[in-house]
């Protein structure tokens, strides 16, 4: 999931995980590189590149899921207030 939201965003992301790998990943999303903290009690050394890039979300936001929301809401008020036609008895 980390690396989807560097992607997202379109930042470089470092982070450790609580079992002990740490992972680097670029703006796209690829993998720099990996290292498991529990066995490897080396130096770990990652080039990472600290100019981002510019995404549609990071331009546009939440106003997607906002109007997807808002979208949903107007349906369903339609189909709550819709006007029925007379039942014939």
């Amino acid at each position: 999931m980390a690396g989807l939201r560097a992607v997202e965003n379109g930042y470089s992301l470092v982070r450790q995980d609580y079992v002990g790998w740490s992972a680097a990943f670029d703006s796209h999303g690829r993998v720099l590189s990996t290292q498991n903290t529990l066995v490897d009690q080396e130096l770990w050394l990652v080039d990472v590149p600290v100019h981002g890039v510019t995404t549609p979300y990071r331009v546009m936001g939440d106003a997607v899921a906002w109007l997807c929301v808002a979208g949903a809401v107007v349906l369903i008020g339609f189909g709550v207030f819709r006007r029925r036609p007379p039942v014939a008895r």
